[in-house]
């Protein structure tokens, strides 16, 4: 009979096969170079300072977007650099699998859970999105794609970025303790008070077609007369 492997090395069997997945994914030698270039370029947070530098020249939600995204970077890159790496030390990908590895730039030393990358990332994107959903969403690209950058040269298993992104979005909601987020305008609580209202009316007149055509579809298996 044969014994159940255990969480850890379940999880890890997970990790190693998403992880073949995602560097699976074709590419071409200019496309490894950009995604090894953009995980450079966010290494210790430059490339979301200098977005948030930039966001903080302008007045209003914008200077409010860059303060919460540069507070919940800096709660969050604390928390993993000082509790959570050092606790365990766990091997990166490109030093356990050989084969398949995209990214030819040097691997960090440091333990790889969780992803640091991932976690300021999805911390800058929460932290807008407490401030401004349109800033959130135009910065929303450019964080996954520093995300997936991690798994396709081999730098981080899945279960490292996802837990990256936990803890980024915990660290921009920890914000919410020091400096609750601006209202909104009352023309926009309007405008999302009127979508929840026709979201209910559509949910509620689908569940009222999907009764009717039940109700008039004959049981399967029985003739129709």
């Amino acid at each position: 009979m044969r014994r159940r492997p255990s969480p850890r090395r379940a999880l890890g069997n997970v990790d190693r096969r998403l992880l073949r997945h995602c560097v699976a994914v074709p590419a071409s030698p200019r496309a490894n170079r950009a995604l090894d270039a953009l995980g450079a370029a966010a290494d210790d947070s430059l490339l979301w300072t200098a977005l948030s530098c930039a966001l903080a020249t302008r007045a209003g939600a914008s200077r409010r977007a860059a303060v919460r995204a540069m507070l919940s970077v800096a709660t969050t890159s604390l928390a993993i650099h000082f509790c959570l790496k050092p606790v365990r030390h766990r091997r990166r990908p490109r030093s356990v699998l050989a084969r398949g590895i995209h990214g030819t730039a040097p691997a960090p030393r440091s333990s790889s859970f969780p992803s640091g990358h991932a976690a300021s990332a999805a911390a800058v994107v929460a932290a807008m999105s407490m401030e401004s959903t349109g800033l959130a969403l135009a910065v929303a690209p450019l964080a996954a794609a520093v995300a997936y950058s991690r798994l396709h040269t081999g730098v981080h298993w899945p279960s490292d970025v996802l837990g990256g992104i936990v803890l980024g979005v915990a660290g921009a909601l920890a914000t919410r303790c020091l400096w609750a987020p601006k209202p909104a305008p009352a023309d926009l609580r309007h405008r999302q008070r009127r979508w929840h209202s026709h979201r209910h009316a559509w949910l509620s007149c689908a569940t009222r077609t999907i009764a009717a055509w039940h109700r008039r579809t004959p049981p399967t298996g029985h003739a129709t007369r």
